[in-house]
């Protein structure tokens, strides 16, 4: 097997060979810069090169020496990132169920300008993770508007939170997420009657359910339903 190097030979100083890097070529310029060479190897020297604008010194010796260079790439944090030495995953874990926790206290209170906060980072952080028609990302998200709305005065964020929860419900499949739509449906209903906006799409849709034979009146609040999905602190 012969061994590869990337780089580029550029002079011959003292027996050895000095290599440039290329550092402001893109990946794809690089590669089509770069050609195979294939000469006669010589024991104790490397003939056998791609030939890759680079600055690394070339080895003498050695069995196979592969060098990869890969652009913009981004590596992850490994366990030793997290700031407690426990590994990221459940770092962030821990502060998930510590904030949602908190956060469910203070629904329990009827303290809901207070959790609105702690809920949005939780979502922010799931959202990173997880996809966004996934379970626990739509579940914290409706637990969110309904914190967002079940005072007498909306929160401010109540209107941008329905709206995201409205777009991330489309196409949903998941008959178990399915049971959280309708009560989602009349609570945007009621905020945008507050807000003095148009109401024409929601109840046109609220409609459609209904002509399929889907209960679409007299049913659980938000709150209520996702509280029989995902019971927590809070009481109904």
């Amino acid at each position: 097997m012969h061994p590869v190097v990337v780089g580029r030979r550029m002079a011959m100083e003292n027996g050895t060979e000095s290599i440039e890097d290329d550092l402001d070529s893109s990946a794809t310029e690089a590669f089509d810069q770069s050609t195979l060479s294939m000469k006669q190897q010589t024991k104790g020297t490397v003939q056998d090169i791609w030939q890759r604008p680079t600055r690394r010194p070339l080895p003498n010796a050695g069995d196979v020496v592969l060098c990869f260079e890969i652009p913009l790439a981004r590596i992850l944090p490994t366990g030793s990132a997290a700031s407690d030495g426990q590994p990221v995953s459940a770092a962030a874990g821990k502060k998930y169920g510590d904030e949602l926790r908190n956060a469910c206290q203070l629904l329990d209170e009827r303290r809901n300008e207070l959790a609105v906060p702690l809920l949005e980072n939780c979502f922010r952080l799931l959202n990173k993770i997880f996809l966004d028609k996934s379970k626990c990302v739509l579940l914290l998200l409706c637990r969110l508007v309904a914190a967002c709305t079940t005072s007498p005065i909306p929160h401010p964020s109540a209107e941008q939170w329905a709206e995201l929860a409205l777009r991330r419900y489309e196409h949903v499949c998941d008959t178990e997420l399915l049971v959280l739509y309708i009560p989602l449906l009349q609570t945007c209903l009621h905020l945008w009657w507050q807000r003095g906006r148009d109401r024409t799409l929601l109840e046109e849709r609220l409609s459609e359910m209904g002509k399929k034979g889907i209960k679409v009146k007299g049913g659980p609040t938000l709150a209520q339903a996702i509280h029989a999905l995902d019971p927590r602190a809070e009481t109904i």
